[in-house]
């Protein structure tokens, strides 16, 4: 008692399958979307890293070519208690 021809059940079958995995597809890919939602792609970091871009950045921002030497220091201030005022 065959449902159906010999060959339209694997067909069926093969069909099932073939959708089967591409609904997983979609499914995994969209997941990995979601989860890499707001960071860089490789590309973005390799253009946003490379030499031309930090000489570029150098010239709207200066501060980042001079060291540590050459910027001003601020004095510390003095936060102990004065105990010889108070007597």
């Amino acid at each position: 008692m065959d449902v159906m021809p010999g060959g339209t059940s694997l067909v069926l079958y093969a069909l099932t399958a073939v959708c089967a995995v591409a609904l997983a597809t979609v499914w995994h890919l969209t997941n990995r979307a979601r989860r890499n939602a707001g960071f860089a792609t490789k590309a973005q970091l390799k253009r946003h890293l490379s030499a031309r871009a930090v000489l570029k950045a150098t010239e709207i921002r200066p501060s980042l070519t001079q060291s540590g030497d050459q910027l001003t220091r601020i004095p510390a201030v003095d936060l102990t208690k004065n105990r010889s005022a108070e007597r």
